[in-house]
């Protein structure tokens, strides 16, 4: 198996999207989502209430991830009331090809609320680490 490491760490300006530079195009094949890990500044005063963040990857289409809210978002667990939450899957997805670079897009709610990015500012993600397996970095499966 092979792994996919993706790391977003937040800056000092807020936006809830980041961009995902790899080294090479990974071709179509099946996934395992395997790990997370969200990193937020917890403070008491005005915590987020949200116990799942919603991830919008484009490699991700419609017919891998079904939910009640329209989207193909991929949900991820994280405790509100902590600093740092680090969650096993094993969720398995054929995804689309992934090419060297995209924008993933985090979101608060399945409504769609941005949730932002940004470094030291209280109950706002400071980080997401996300894990994948995946079979072959070869040309062909």
């Amino acid at each position: 198996m092979v792994l996919l490491h993706i790391s977003a760490k937040a800056s000092a300006t807020a936006s809830h999207k980041f961009r995902v530079e790899l080294p090479h195009k990974i071709i179509s094949q099946v996934f395992t989502i395997k790990k997370s890990i969200i990193v937020q500044q917890y403070n008491a005063s005005g915590a987020n209430t949200n116990h799942i963040c919603y991830l919008n990857v484009p490699w991700i289409s419609m017919y891998e991830s079904t939910n009640n809210n329209s989207q193909p978002w991929l949900p991820l667990s994280f405790d509100p009331s902590q600093s740092r939450t680090e969650s096993d899957y094993h969720i398995r997805i054929k995804a689309e090809e992934l090419p060297m670079a995209f924008d993933l897009e985090l979101y608060k709610d399945a409504d769609g609320t941005p949730f932002q990015f940004q470094s030291g500012t209280n109950n706002q993600i400071q980080s997401i680490d996300l894990f994948f397996e995946y079979e072959t970095n070869q040309s062909f499966v």
